[in-house]
C-alpha cells in the first residue's frame, strides 16, 4: 500500500500492522489513537464474525496494544447495530480483560468517558467515525455514525 501520509494524517507501518493517526490528536499527550487498516490481514472482526475469529482478533488487539504502548486490558468494543445510543463509560464499569462485545454494551454505537486509561475500539465501513476530545475536561469519545445514527442525530447524544 502506498504511503497515505499528508498534512492531516500519518500512515504508520510496521511488520505486523498498518494504521493511520491524526496529526492534530498527536498534539495532546493524553490521547493515544489509531485507525487500523486491513492491510497485512489485520482483522478486528465485526459483530457477526468475532466468535469464529476470536483467537485471531485477540492476537491482533494484543499486537495493536503493544505498538501503541497501552494495555490490551483497557480496550472496550461495543456491539454496534446502527443505533443512536452513546454510552458513558464510568467507574461502575469494571473489567479485568479485553472486552469485545460485552453484554452491557450491546446495541451501542458510541462510547464516551472522562476516565484515564480506557481505550475504545469501533468498526466503520462506509459510515462516519466521530472522534471527540475535550482537553479541559479530559473527555474522549468515539462514535460510529451510520446513516441511521446520523439521521437520528447520534452526535447530540455525546455528552457527559
Amino acid at each position: 500500500m502506498e504511503n497515505l501520509s499528508n498534512d492531516v494524517i500519518i500512515h504508520q507501518k510496521n511488520k505486523e500492522i498498518e494504521y493511520l493517526q491524526f496529526r492534530k490528536l498527536l498534539e495532546y499527550p493524553g490521547i493515544v489513537h489509531c485507525y487500523t487498516l486491513k492491510a497485512n490481514n489485520f482483522d478486528v472482526a465485526g459483530n457477526d464474525t468475532y466468535k469464529e475469529k476470536k483467537d485471531i482478533v485477540d492476537a491482533n488487539y494484543e499486537k495493536l496494544a503493544n505498538v501503541l504502548n497501552i494495555s490490551k486490558n483497557t480496550i472496550l468494543r461495543p456491539y454496534q447495530t446502527h443505533t443512536d445510543i452513546v454510552k458513558h463509560v464510568d467507574r461502575n464499569y469494571k473489567k479485568e480483560k479485553i472486552s469485545i462485545f460485552p453484554e452491557e454494551f450491546m446495541n451501542v454505537d458510541g462510547l464516551i468517558t472522562n476516565l484515564p486509561n480506557v481505550t475504545f475500539s469501533l468498526g466503520y465501513a462506509d459510515c462516519i467515525p466521530l472522534f471527540f476530545y475535550d482537553p479541559v475536561k479530559k473527555v474522549i469519545g468515539n462514535v460510529h455514525s451510520g446513516w441511521k445514527g446520523t439521521l437520528k442525530k447520534i452526535r447530540t447524544n455525546c455528552s457527559i
